[in-house]
């Protein structure tokens, strides 16, 4: 893989789409002179089965698709394998749509997730051992919002949103690189990484949106994308399971489906937990074998809040929004949740904030 960059890219206007970018340089559309190429790797939330996998070229600019290079449906294990006769010079996206896939967090089959997607800027001879996933798909979504924002290369945007969700979930290297892996091999492994990450977004998912899960995943991409997670996108309120994403639903929500740490009691049962049908009991692996690995994601989750964050202590007793009419809740941990409230008749706050006695 020595000279190619990787990186993913989310279009704004694909509501339900994951999207990975290989970036190159510009290229037109396609070129009867290009060699043939094999593009292979795996779909996952869990592996997703059934899906119609698409090859498109598309514009190195703006990141449109194009023409349709050729087409492959994903085995039961999510995989994917697809030649082209002649790889486009430019950039080409892979998109996976339809299927179903298996919850790591209780063995339910979740239908009809939102489709995934992976984007190539120079496809070369080809790619093998992609992996296109929720963190792919992050990093996507930061991308365009980084261009979005004034940056002025594909390239630099990429890279930075790379390192960005790397350093967020506790990441050596590129997730395009890194199928989830729930066995005891791979605690600590940027892949068991992976898999806890994705664990705790299907769990999180199904018990914030219990009658329609699987769009928190493209939810949480919009909401990565001005590069916070704090339920809005560009000053937009995210739509999420009929309403708006809660803006803590990427950071402490997130932490309490992975391993209870913030104990806000808004998800009943942490994916580390394990229960029937969860992939860590299949495999026998315990909460304290996990210390490490959640060591060094929660940290990072946190730093993906808004800067500053919206906590206040004893020491200086003064709330970040002024607010009439909140709800305080005490927690289990002491801290106290205050949370809605109007800065005035007309201006309804959707934020909250945590006091540290």
């Amino acid at each position: 893989m020595a000279g190619k960059s990787v990186a993913l890219y989310f279009g704004a206007s694909a509501l339900l789409s994951l999207v990975v970018f290989f970036v190159a340089g510009c290229g037109s559309d396609s070129s009867s002179t290009s060699p043939p190429a094999t593009l292979s790797g795996t779909v996952s939330e869990g592996p997703l089965s059934g899906a119609t996998v698409s090859v498109f070229s598309v514009n190195p600019v703006n990141g449109v698709n194009q023409s349709l290079l050729g087409q492959t449906q994903t085995d039961s294990a999510g995989n994917f394998s697809i030649h082209l006769s002649a790889a486009p010079p430019g950039p080409a996206r892979i998109t996976a749509s339809g299927g179903a896939f298996v919850s790591e967090q209780d063995g339910a089959t979740i239908g009809g997730p939102a489709e995934l997607s992976l984007l190539l800027g120079n496809i070369g001879s080809g790619f093998s051992g992609l992996s296109i996933n929720p963190l792919t798909q992050f990093v996507s979504a930061l991308t365009v919002g980084k261009l979005r924002s004034g940056g002025n290369s594909v390239v630099a945007a990429l890279a930075a949103a790379i390192r960005a969700i790397e350093n967020d979930y506790g990441l050596a290297n590129n997730p395009a690189f890194d199928s989830p892996n729930y066995s005891a091999g791979a605690i600590g492994t940027d892949a068991g990484k992976v898999g806890l990450v994705l664990g705790a977004l299907i769990n999180e998912d199904q018990q914030l949106c219990p009658g329609n899960p699987g769009g928190l995943v493209d939810a949480l991409s919009a909401d990565i994308a001005d590069g916070a997670f704090d339920g809005v996108s560009f000053g937009a309120p995210v739509s999420y399971c009929g309403g708006t994403l809660e803006p803590i639903a990427g950071t402490s929500i997130f932490q309490d489906a992975l391993s209870g740490v913030q104990q806000l009691q808004l998800v009943t049962g942490a994916f580390v937990f394990g229960g029937p049908g969860n992939a860590l009991t299949a495999n026998g692996i315990t909460p304290a074998q996990l210390l490490l690995p959640l060591a060094a994601i929660n940290p990072g989750v946190a730093l993906a809040a808004p800067p500053p964050v919206n906590s206040f202590a004893a020491s200086t007793p003064s709330m970040n929004a002024a607010r009439a009419s909140a709800t305080a809740t005490l927690l289990p941990n002491g801290k106290v949740l205050i949370a809605g409230g109007s800065a005035n008749p007309k201006a309804v706050l959707n934020s909250t904030e945590i006091y540290t006695p």
